[in-house]
């Protein structure tokens, strides 16, 4: 799981990107999954721990927010380089 500094900052591409070429092993990102990260991100790993980006104003421990949490989805599958 390669995360970055605190809830809901984003994760280094740059450190996901070293984690994923050094391990034979799934990668996991573990903050700063937005619909607008996601396509950068999913590249790079097979999995995310989303939050802070689900919840109403992308507020940490806010109630969830249908809508953020659909395009945070739809964003992740979109970008799946085996989509097809």
């Amino acid at each position: 799981i390669v995360t970055g500094a605190a809830t809901a900052s984003v994760t280094s591409e740059a450190e996901l990107r070293a984690v994923a070429e050094a391990v034979d092993a799934p990668v996991i990102v573990g903050s700063g999954v937005t619909a607008g990260t996601a396509i950068g991100f999913r590249s790079l790993a097979n999995a995310a721990i989303v939050g802070s980006a689900m919840m109403k104003d992308g507020r940490p421990g806010g109630p969830v927010d249908a809508d953020r949490a659909r395009a945070v989805i739809e964003a992740w599958r979109l970008s799946d380089p085996d989509r097809g």
